[in-house]
């Protein structure tokens, strides 16, 4: 009903322009397929860290096998994940894009999860 009006008051002082409501709807519906939306934040956020992205496999005394994730966070190639990734750990290997590098170690006197 508000379309019309508008239509109704853009008819009135533009006469020579008529513009029908069939026009108006399929120029939004247009304008609206065309409108790219922005990705989500996550998706930012995982495009900048991607390539510092590690996987993280895990053997616990007990044989039980376990997987996480971690990010490379400086130079020197230390790797930030949660704490129950690899609290209990026997083994730790960290896969990096194609390399594999096998008996990793989990630093002493980790003050807290993350």
């Amino acid at each position: 009903m508000i379309l019309k009006a508008h239509l109704f008051l853009y008819n009135f002082l533009f006469p020579a322009n008529h513009v029908t409501e069939l026009q108006v709807n399929s120029a939004i519906a247009n304008a609206m397929a065309s409108a790219t939306p922005r990705a989500a934040f996550s998706v930012d956020v995982y495009r900048i860290i991607q390539p510092s992205l590690v996987l993280i496999q895990v053997e616990l005394k007990d044989g039980e096998k376990g997987l996480g994730s971690g990010v490379i966070i400086d130079d020197a190639g230390d790797i930030l994940t949660s704490l129950h990734v690899v609290d209990g750990a026997a083994k730790i290997s960290i896969v990096f894009g194609y390399l594999v590098f096998n008996n990793q170690m989990v630093p002493e006197g980790i003050p807290s999860q993350v």
